[in-house]
C-alpha cells in the first residue's frame, strides 16, 4: 500500500450566525458547499449541527423539499476530516475566510486521525454492539445497500483506517466478518434527500439512518470492531461522504454476560 500524502486530521468548527439563512437542501450539502468556498478538499465532512442539535434539512416529503430558515445568533458546528501538507495555522486562516458567509468562528479544534490502540478492557466473549446512524448510504457493486449491512459497515471502515494509517486492513476485515452479525431488526428508516439542484431539477439521494445492534464473538474481535467504529466516527463511511453522509456513533457495548434472559411469569 502506498504511503500516505500529508497527515490526517478532523477539524471541528463552531460558528454564530451573524445573519439569518435558509438550508434548502441536505445540511451536509451545506457544509460541502462552505468548506469548496476555501481552498480544503476535505475526504469527509459531517452534517450541519444546529444549537447542538442535526440538522435534517432537504427531506424529499410528498413532493417538497423541506427547508430550515437558520436564526442569527444561533450556534452552528461541524466537522471535517482531510489529508494534508498544510500546516494548522494555514487551516485556521481558511476557515476564517467562511466570516464572509455570515458565520462567526468561535472555535477551531484539530485532532490527529489514528486508529485507537488502547486496550478497553472488555471482558467476555460475546458482545453486543449499538451504533447509531445518521443518514447514510451503503452500496455493493452498482446496488444500494439501504440498511446496515455488517459487511458493508466493515469494509468501508476498514477501507478508510487503511488509507488513513497506511495499514493493510484488508485481511483484517475479512476475519472479523466471520465473528460479526446483526442482532435483531435494525431500527432504521429509508428517506430521500435533496443534495441541490441541476438544470433546474432536484437531485435526490435514498438514504437510511437510525440504529443497528450487532453480535459480536471474541473479545480480540470485540476490540478491532470497536477501534474501527471511533476511527470511522471521525471520517464517515459508505458513498456520499463528501456531502455529509455516513456519520455514525458508537452508542454502546454491552457484554452478554450483562444481559438477563427474560422468563415468563405466566403459567403453562
Amino acid at each position: 500500500m502506498s504511503n500516505v500524502s500529508g497527515r490526517a486530521y478532523v477539524i471541528y468548527a463552531n460558528f454564530r450566525v451573524l445573519r439569518s439563512f435558509p438550508v434548502i437542501s441536505w445540511s451536509g450539502s451545506f457544509v460541502s458547499s462552505l468548506i469548496y468556498s476555501t481552498s480544503i478538499r476535505p475526504l469527509s465532512v459531517s452534517p450541519l449541527y444546529v444549537d447542538g442539535r442535526l440538522l435534517l434539512s432537504g427531506r424529499l416529503i410528498g413532493n417538497k423539499v423541506s427547508s430550515r430558515i437558520i436564526i442569527e445568533g444561533s450556534s452552528v458546528s461541524f466537522r471535517v476530516s482531510l489529508l494534508t501538507e498544510k500546516s494548522l495555522d494555514s487551516i485556521l486562516s481558511e476557515f476564517r475566510v467562511l466570516e464572509s458567509r455570515g458565520l462567526r468562528l468561535e472555535s477551531l479544534n484539530f485532532e490527529e486521525v489514528r486508529l485507537p490502540k488502547d486496550p478497553l478492557g472488555l471482558d467476555g466473549d460475546r458482545f453486543n454492539v449499538t451504533i447509531e446512524y445518521a443518514p447514510t448510504i451503503f452500496t455493493f457493486r452498482s446496488w444500494r445497500v439501504l440498511y446496515p449491512s455488517p459487511q458493508r459497515l466493515i469494509y468501508s471502515a476498514a477501507l478508510t483506517a487503511s488509507r488513513l494509517t497506511n495499514v493493510d486492513l484488508r485481511k483484517t476485515a475479512r476475519k472479523l466478518l466471520k465473528h460479526i452479525e446483526l442482532v435483531g431488526p435494525p431500527r432504521t428508516i429509508v428517506e430521500e434527500y435533496s443534495i441541490g439542484k441541476k438544470d433546474g431539477k432536484e437531485r435526490i439521494l435514498k438514504a437510511f439512518r437510525g440504529t443497528a445492534t450487532y453480535g459480536v464473538y471474541g473479545v480480540k474481535n470485540a476490540e478491532i470492531f470497536i477501534a474501527l467504529i471511533k476511527l470511522a466516527e471521525k471520517t464517515n463511511i459508505g458513498k456520499s461522504r463528501g456531502v455529509g453522509f455516513g456519520q455514525i456513533k458508537l452508542k454502546s457495548v454491552t457484554t452478554l454476560k450483562d444481559l438477563k434472559t427474560y422468563k415468563s411469569t405466566q403459567p403453562v
